[in-house]
């Protein structure tokens, strides 16, 4: 068995033939893809809280809707009012960061017509 010749040239011995290891160059690169996952999966967490979060807000106002659509049914003689002083009917923008304004009477414990009781649920609501 002859003697094999290295890389560059000069004569070795069969096993100094070829280096062993990992060059500068491999090493960046399994670096760089090893980064490339890790940002990946945090964008990914983010992705997953925000959903998450939007899902929950989402089962709130499912639930605040239906409750209130259970009160109107409740309270139908209100609800069926197609005038103006029907309450259920009033707009409110929340986005205007301005309180809503308590109704004349809050029907925790007091009797209550049926245009008192409107006011009073749609406040509770908002």
């Amino acid at each position: 068995m002859g003697l094999r010749v290295s890389p560059r040239g000069s004569p070795c011995s069969p096993s100094a033939a070829w280096p062993s290891g990992f060059t500068l160059l491999e090493v960046l690169i399994a670096l760089l893809l090893l980064a490339l996952g890790l940002v990946g999966s945090a964008a990914m967490q983010l992705v997953a809280m925000r959903v998450g979060q939007q899902g929950q807000l989402l089962s709130q106002a499912s639930y605040v809707a239906a409750s209130l659509a259970e009160h109107m049914r409740a309270n139908a003689s209100a609800a069926r009012d197609p005038s103006a002083s029907n309450p259920y009917l009033m707009f409110y923008d929340a986005a205007s960061g301005a309180e809503p304004m308590p109704p004349a009477a809050l029907c925790y414990g007091t009797r209550c017509d049926s245009a008192q009781l409107a006011q009073f649920e749609l406040y509770r609501v908002q």
